[in-house]
């Protein structure tokens, strides 16, 4: 189990530990044991809060919504990342999916706007061959 979901300080009762049902072992265990699915978010992809849950669904779901409490202020941007944590409490550490929220001036639902790329590099694959690298999240284009 990653550090960051050992919770027996609290007995499994932190905000985190309470999302993901560490109580039953009074945080010193994992207890999904087919894993489960975590939403983060962030005001920007470089910016996402990797150390507090939003919510937490079972690992093959669908949909994952984020709790009524947080907020989507007018002519915001949000960026929310779902990971997968498999059976043993070990999280995978991906952006691939990846879903931006952009809230207009009425707080309305904005509609989807290209994206933008957040990192680029070449590398030397051959002695006269580069290879041209950029990573984008394909949030509904």
């Amino acid at each position: 189990m990653e550090s960051k979901f050992f919770d027996s300080l609290y007995e499994g009762d932190s905000p985190n530990g309470v999302k993901l049902g560490m109580g039953l072992t009074c945080g010193d265990f994992w207890p999904r044991v087919a894993g489960c699915s975590v939403l983060y978010r962030g005001s920007s992809m470089e910016v996402i809060d990797f150390v507090n849950l939003l919510a937490v669904a079972e690992a093959e779901t669908s949909e994952i919504s984020p709790p009524s409490y947080v907020p989507h202020n007018s002519g915001s941007i949000y960026f929310y990342i779902i990971r997968r944590v498999n059976n043993c409490g070990y999280e995978e550490h991906t952006l691939a999916a990846a879903v931006k929220v952009s809230i207009d001036a009425s707080g309305e639902l904005a509609e989807p706007q290209p994206n933008n790329v957040f990192e680029t590099r070449a590398e030397q694959v051959d002695g006269n061959k580069i290879r041209l690298v950029w990573y984008y999240c394909p949030i509904e284009q």
